[in-house]
């Protein structure tokens, strides 16, 4: 299974060996409706075997009438944590990313407004087969982040797809400079996390990062 990942600042696709790519970034004082402007760079694109999250089905990820995912797969919800202690770990040493050094910083801690607009996207992308920063409706995921309750200033965004686990979704947003800034930045204290599955889509595994900072 082909795996994906792509950032805010940088947003990838594969199709057929061929990846688009492209960049949105957000200076500190926009509002969740700007646009933004392009900002350059490059990312890894790896393949590998990829893998299901077991016991979760598409009917299993329990949502309100709302929209809203009160009840989230419990070994859905366990990897959301596995991968946040991870990063964490990751930003208490810090990281070369791509060439630009970042020391040691603060961890982030998960908020509730951030990890439903990044569960939301992930089932999404998962129950609508497609991976795109911008949902199909046209929204930014500033725009997701603020519709979804954060208050404060939401700056970034991760995406992966094609990975069960969290260590390997992990590692495959450490080793993409783009990603990995997004990760490290000592700028990030809040984030959101949600991770989706649906084993009719092309990847079953969807995940998100929403960063937010305070």
């Amino acid at each position: 299974m082909r795996i994906l990942a792509a950032a805010a600042l940088l947003a990838l696709w594969a199709c057929d060996g061929e990846v688009r790519e492209g960049g949105i970034s957000r200076p500190r004082d926009a509002g969740p409706n700007d646009g933004g402007n392009g900002d350059g760079g490059t990312s890894d694109l790896g393949f590998g075997d990829g893998g299901q999250a077991a016991d979760a089905a598409p009917e299993d990820q329990g949502v309100t009438d709302s929209g809203v995912p009160d009840e989230w797969p419990a070994n859905l919800a366990r990897t959301e944590e596995q991968l946040l202690v991870l990063l964490n770990e990751q930003r208490a040493v810090g990281a070369n990313c791509g060439g630009q050094n970042f020391g040691p910083t603060g961890p982030v801690v998960m908020h509730p407004a951030l990890r439903r607009s990044a569960r939301l996207h992930s089932k999404d992308m998962a129950d609508q087969n497609y991976f795109e920063h911008n949902s199909l409706d046209g929204r930014t995921p500033f725009q997701r982040m603020a519709a979804a309750g954060y208050d404060a200033f939401g700056f970034s965004e991760n995406i992966a797809a094609g990975n069960a686990d969290a260590a390997s979704t992990f590692n495959q947003w450490l080793t993409s400079p783009g990603h990995c800034r997004n990760m490290m930045s000592p700028d990030a204290n809040e984030i959101g996390i949600g991770h989706a599955y649906n084993r009719e889509s092309t990847y079953r595994d969807y995940w998100t990062q929403n960063f937010g900072q305070r």
